[in-house]
């Protein structure tokens, strides 16, 4: 899943193979933006069957590669 979802962040959303970090700060980065946020939203719910509502939509669970694969595994586990 991590490789994924970089691999998307890289090519879809930034056109270009860069290397980021499980712990780097995506916003802050500038690497994605709030539409970027959106389509990687989308990528995520179609791809892995994960609902994310929109209450969950925040930096917390979205700012790094870790926060998102932790998100993930949680809402995987139904918590």
């Amino acid at each position: 899943m991590k490789k994924e979802i970089i691999n998307y962040i890289s090519r879809e959303l930034l056109n270009k193979q860069v290397h980021i970090s499980e712990s780097e700060d995506l916003f802050t980065s500038g690497l994605i933006d709030s539409l970027g946020l959106m389509r990687l939203i989308s990528f995520i719910e179609e791809n892995y069957n994960i609902r994310v509502e929109p209450v969950d939509m925040t930096i917390e669970n979205f700012g790094s590669i870790d926060a998102i694969l932790n998100y993930m595994a949680k809402e995987k586990n139904g918590e």
